[in-house]
């Protein structure tokens, strides 16, 4: 048995520890397959090494308001005009946990955050319409019209805020890192805007929870995700702090500006405010205060909340013009709908590693099944799929601690043995490769 010691020199020389396995010429008979070789992460971008925690939740909704005709002098109403509007929001989250361990400059949680809120607004919107009311003169002249215009409901605009609490008392927690502002930022008077940044990180890192699937440590990683969406008839407004995400997006050019004397609305209204639209967000979290080898019960909730502001405008005017009391210029009133969501997040495994490997001494034989198991457990991490020929080794990376290590050896499958260590567990350490051997580590279980 033998350790080694495991630098970050390791991201230059990774290609040479991991050489494709060979099949070593065997007599005839021989039935076992080559064990794949050890999992090397084809890329670094986080996005394509973790799999998400990935929520949505959707919101419906209904606004109701009148438009009230009143008689000037008596204040009974006349004739009352509702406008009522149905519409839903919908949040989703992609969320990426990675932790950087305590040895590291920049240590802690770090959540990569991508929000989408999508608004679905065909149905709040009832275009223009202009109701008549006949009103008798009061000296006997005949009948006046009244007529009242509504248009509605249109979104004004959308606001944003997220914070990352604990689960405790859900006091805000985290920080931004140094440069690494949430997107979109601030974007007046254009057509598109930008969602994503660039983020480096150096240092040991844990991605995502326990998975055998990839390499789950780094030495180091790159994220660049930038996307480009287009807009019309919006500004972005990002009023973010060191820990709070704040963002609005407020519709331009709506009806309300009215033409015409000021009695009808500027249309038609711009489209995002009258269809559904989709809005991507993006920010990084750091938490520093996470520790080494805590569990999952240190954990944090993502706290969303929506605010949708709709406006719709009316006016009215009277034919003849003989009784202006009747008569006013465009107004809007303006409606707010809010939401408030938690998200449960589930934290990165802060879980220390280190890196187990079996090599096979025994010439003329192979190894198949290797079983890796923690001390305690009952069920093993990993069991090899395929077979190990002499010289030939097998690598995990494996929390740290204590493992029972068993394999089946023999000249083909069907006089293969079981091995066992020949010490009650073989124990892993950070940042080390514990090497075992068939021949020294091991004897048969018979």
């Amino acid at each position: 048995m033998k350790r080694f010691q495991v630098y970050i020199i390791l991201l230059i020389t990774c290609n040479l520890l991991f050489p494709a396995c060979e099949k070593e010429e065997v007599d005839e008979g021989t039935d076992f397959i080559d064990e794949p070789p050890p999992i090397e992460n084809s890329s670094n971008d986080i996005t394509e090494l973790i799999t998400p925690q990935e929520t949505s939740v959707t919101f419906p909704y209904a606004i109701d308001d009148t438009v009230r005709l009143q008689d000037v002098v008596y204040h009974k109403d006349l004739r009352l005009y509702p406008l009522t509007g149905t519409g839903e929001v919908t949040l989703r989250h992609s969320i990426y946990p990675f932790y950087a361990f305590e040895d590291n400059t920049s240590n802690g949680d770090y959540y990569l955050v991508k929000s989408e809120v999508s608004v679905v607004n065909e149905g709040m919107y009832k275009d223009n319409k202009i109701y008549r009311y006949d009103k008798e003169m009061s000296d006997g002249g005949g009948d006046e019209q009244i007529y009242t215009g509504i248009c509605g409901y249109y979104l004004r605009a959308i606001r944003l805020k997220y914070q990352l609490c604990d689960t405790k008392h859900y006091g805000v927690v985290g920080e931004y890192p140094v440069g690494h502002s949430p997107t979109p930022l601030t974007t007046i008077g254009s057509t598109t805007y930008i969602s994503g940044f660039s983020f480096t990180i150096g240092g040991q890192i844990r991605i995502g929870n326990d998975t055998l699937s990839i390499n789950p440590l780094l030495f180091d990683f790159e994220y660049n995700q930038q996307t480009i969406r287009n807009i019309q008839d919006m500004d972005i407004r990002n009023t973010s702090t060191s820990q709070i995400a704040n963002y609005e997006f407020s519709l331009n050019n709506l009806p309300s500006v009215g033409h015409e004397f000021d009695l009808s609305p500027l249309l038609p209204a711009p489209p995002l405010s009258v269809n559904t639209g989709t809005y991507l967000q993006e920010f990084i979290w750091r938490v520093p205060s996470t520790k080494d080898f805590q569990g999952d019960d240190v954990r944090f909730a993502l706290l969303q909340t929506v605010e949708l502001e709709y406006g719709y405008c009316h006016s009215r005017w009277t034919f003849p013009r003989k009784i202006q009391a009747y008569t006013y210029k465009l107004r809007e009133n303006v409606k707010t709908v809010s939401y408030s969501n938690i998200v449960d997040i589930t934290p990165p495994c802060r879980i220390p590693m280190g890196k187990l490997k079996l090599t096979n001494r025994n010439k003329g034989l192979y190894v198949t099944k290797v079983t890796v198991t923690e001390e305690g457990g009952k069920e093993p991490l990993t069991i090899s799929k395929g077979s190990l020929a002499y010289g030939k080794s097998f690598e995990i990376y494996v929390n740290t601690g204590k493992y029972k290590v068993e394999f089946m050896m023999g000249k083909n499958s069907r006089d293969a043995e079981k091995y066992t260590l020949i010490y009650d567990a073989a124990e892993v350490a950070k940042d080390e490769t514990l090497e075992l051997f068939s021949d020294y580590d091991f004897m048969t279980s018979q």
